[in-house]
Formats: C-alpha cells, sequence, structure tokens
C-alpha cells in the first residue's frame, strides 16, 4: 500500500471516528492511537521528501556540501511532524464538530423546529453553507407562520356566513313562516351565500398573490380608458345611490399587468360606493409629474377615524363593523398587494365624516 493510500485510510478512519465519538463509541485510547500513526506517518513523508530533494539535487545540480543547504534538516523534522501533526488533528477535529453542528440543526428542522438559528462562522468552508441554512430556516419560519395564519383567518371570517346560512335554513324547514318571512330568510341565504362564495375567491386570490414576486405578463396600454371601464362597469352601484362621478383622466401610457391593475380600480371604487350615502359625490383624477405617475379616487363618504387608516390594507380588517356584512376585509389587502408587486405604492387620507382618498403611485 502506497504512503498517499494509508493517508487517505486514515483520514477517512479518523473522520469515520469522530462520528463515532460524537455517539459515544469511540475511547479516548484510539484518539492517541490515530494521533501516533498520523505523526509517523507524515515523519516518514518528510523523511522521504528530504532524502529524495537531496538525491535529485546531487545528482543533477550541485554537490553535497550546496545540496544539504536546500533541504530540511534531519533534526528538525520530529518537531515539523509534530506541529503538522497538531494542525490536521485541529483542523479535523474543527471539521468534524462543524458537520455534527449542521447535522443537528438540520435534524431540528426536519422536525418542525422553524427559525433554528447556527452560529455562523466567521470564515471558513462553513461560513457560506451556515448562512444559506439560516436563510433555509427562516423562510420555512416564515411560511409556517403565513400558513397558520391564513389557516386562523380563513376558518374564522367563514364562520359568520355559514352561521348565518345554517340559522335561516333551519328557520326555513321548522315551517309556520308567512309568505314574507319565507322571501326574507332566502334572500339573506342567498345573499350570504354569494360573499362566501366572494371570500373563497378573494381568499385564494390573495394567497396566490402574497405567494408571486412578480407581477407576471406586462404591457403597454392606456390606463386612463381602463379607469374609464371600471367606472361603467360599476354603474348600477353608484346610480342606485345617485352618486355623482366626477372624472379628470387624461390620456396615460401605462406599463404592466393590465388584469391585475383592473382588480385594483374595481376594489378601490366598489369601497368608495360602499361608504358614500346617496347622494354624494366620487372623483377620479389622474396627474402626471416627471417621474410619478398618480391617481387619487375621493369619496364624500363617512371617512375614518386615523387608527382605521393605519390598518385599512390589513387582511380581513374592518374599520366599520356596521358595513361588516357588506365586504370581507380583502379587497383593499389585494390592491396593496397588486400595488407593491406592480413596484408602486397605495396610501389613504381621510377625515372622518368628510370622505377619503386613495392615492396610488408608479413610477414612470
Amino acid at each position: 500500500m502506497s504512503l498517499w493510500q494509508k493517508l487517505k485510510n486514515f483520514f477517512t478512519f479518523g473522520k469515520s471516528s469522530a462520528k463515532k465519538k460524537h455517539s459515544g463509541e469511540k475511547s479516548r485510547c484510539g484518539d492517541i492511537g490515530h494521533a501516533v500513526v498520523m505523526f509517523l506517518l507524515i515523519f516518514v513523508a518528510l523523511v522521504m521528501v528530504s532524502e529524495t530533494t537531496l538525491a535529485v539535487l546531487n545528482l543533477f545540480f550541485w554537490d553535497n556540501k550546496n545540496a544539504g543547504a536546500f533541504v530540511i534538516p534531519i533534526a528538525i523534522m520530529p518537531s515539523l511532524a509534530v506541529l503538522l501533526t497538531i494542525i490536521i488533528i485541529y483542523v479535523n477535529s474543527e471539521n468534524n464538530k462543524m458537520t455534527v453542528k449542521f447535522a443537528e440543526a438540520f435534524d431540528k428542522v426536519s422536525h418542525g423546529e422553524f427559525g433554528y438559528h447556527l452560529e455562523v462562522p466567521k470564515s471558513g468552508q462553513f461560513k457560506t453553507l451556515f448562512e444559506n441554512f439560516n436563510k433555509m430556516s427562516m423562510e420555512l419560519k416564515s411560511i409556517q407562520t403565513l400558513k397558520d395564519e391564513f389557516i386562523h383567518d380563513f376558518s374564522h371570517e367563514f364562520k359568520t356566513p355559514i352561521a348565518s346560512i345554517n340559522g335561516f335554513a333551519n328557520l326555513l324547514l321548522d315551517g309556520g313562516l308567512t309568505e314574507e318571512e319565507r322571501t326574507q330568510y332566502l334572500k339573506i341565504i342567498a345573499h350570504e351565500s354569494a360573499r362566501l362564495a366572494a371570500l373563497s375567491e378573494n381568499t385564494l386570490m390573495l394567497s396566490r398573490l402574497e405567494n408571486q414576486q412578480f407581477i407576471g405578463e406586462v404591457k403597454v396600454y392606456r390606463l386612463d380608458l381602463q379607469i374609464k371601464e371600471c367606472v361603467i362597469l360599476l354603474e348600477r352601484q353608484w346610480a342606485e345611490k345617485s352618486i355623482a362621478i366626477d372624472s379628470e383622466l387624461p390620456r396615460t401610457e401605462f406599463s404592466g399587468n393590465a388584469s391585475l391593475m383592473q382588480q385594483v380600480w374595481l376594489n378601490i371604487l366598489s369601497n368608495a360606493i360602499k361608504f358614500t350615502p346617496s347622494g354624494g359625490e366620487i372623483s377620479v383624477r389622474i396627474t402626471h409629474s416627471e417621474d410619478i405617475t398618480e391617481v387619487r379616487i375621493s369619496d364624500t363618504g363617512i371617512g375614518m377615524s386615523a387608527e382605521v387608516a393605519s390598518h385599512i390594507f390589513d387582511k380581513y380588517y374592518q374599520g366599520d363593523t356596521s358595513h361588516s356584512t357588506a365586504g370581507n376585509g380583502l379587497g383593499l389587502a389585494i390592491v396593496k398587494r397588486i400595488v407593491t408587486l406592480s413596484g408602486g405604492t397605495v396610501e389613504v387620507e381621510s377625515t372622518e365624516g368628510e370622505g377619503s382618498t386613495f392615492i396610488v403611485r408608479f413610477p414612470v
């Protein structure tokens, strides 16, 4: 067996022994024995290299006196062998410790302990590995948190319409109702069923958007025409309440996902119509500057407090509980997510009793 094969076999055995030591299967005497073997192998290797070098120099270049000056003196070889042995044992030991730490951390994460953090070494081959592991662990924790929140919010929001449908359905089954009562209860069931369907659709849409990092298909289109179309699509709602629409929509070329952006304008306009009393007014404006396109949708509705405004884009948040049956608290959360994915910003300015203005800005 060659010297290289012996060294290779030793290091393989050394790594295996390190694992056994961690599990309690390796003895202290074995560690000392391996260190001695390593020392002898390194010492022999140094002697062989030195003698071979000396022989080559003597043969081709110099006489014995000059050649000796370029070869490691035999007297310092034991010390050098000890030093190299210590270095190799230390490096091998540190690598084994790092490997064990990584294996333990990976085991914890695989058993659901998301967010487990490894102390990252300042340098070395494990630095990048530990950093990437920590990123992965935190990402898994974030996904688990979103999953838990989704299940909690979804189940909570579905309880109300389901309970309402169940309650009125039981009243209908009991009988003894007038035709007027039956009609009223059926309308409530139909309304709650529609709200349940909208809640399901919006929840799935928001969940999909939250897992997106890109807006998807982007094209250049007329933003002013899109907003006009949205106003027309909602004509029945604002006409029923005799709400006046005041618009100023100059020609605007816009680059974005047309389908998702339509959802933005429909949601904001629907929200304005919902909270604007009969005979009120909604204004829609597009303005331009050198680097910003701004859309303002204002209403003369009930407005909101600063506290409500600070949470208005949160999932399932409904600031005005008196209107809780009219929505599901997801429309503006969807708006926020789509605008963010599109590289823009959205904010609200509002005064209680006077109305609200939603401001959407996009860089040009």
